[in-house]
């Protein structure tokens, strides 16, 4: 799964600052993934050094279709895939000062996922995101 994940955010990396040239990876490094077995809940790692008005997106691939959630991320993306049976989801949050550096993922069924996260500065500003 986590291949899947990182090609995913790696495409929206591109996309994004291919299309808007004032976009950069934070800090050159502002990634991070990581992999939960069998939970309802876990907290997801932001990148080091994510500041006041970044895009932050999160990728998840799961076993299980049952979305998770956090709040203040919104879904900008929910796929299933393999049958069906497993899903692939996208949040984004555009982080504020005080915001949590991690960010708590629940649904109401266990799973095993891994994630990808990539924090984008220059994004929450202008026409890209609405903040």
């Amino acid at each position: 799964m986590s291949k899947f994940v990182s090609a995913l955010t790696l495409a929206f990396i591109f996309v994004a600052t291919m299309a808007h040239a004032g976009i950069a990876i934070v800090n050159d490094s502002g990634t991070s993934s990581g992999v939960v077995s069998n939970t309802s809940s876990y907290a997801v790692n932001l990148p080091a050094g994510v500041e006041d008005g970044d895009l932050v997106v999160v990728a998840i691939a799961s076993d299980t279709r049952a979305t998770p959630a956090a709040q203040g991320y919104t879904t900008g993306v929910e796929q299933g895939f393999n049958g069906g049976a497993n899903g692939c989801f996208e949040f984004y949050h555009v982080w504020k000062t005080g915001d949590s550096t991690s960010p708590l993922f629940s649904r109401a069924t266990t799973g095993s996922d891994a994630y990808a996260v990539v924090a984008l500065a220059g994004a929450g500003t202008g026409t890209l995101v609405d903040t």
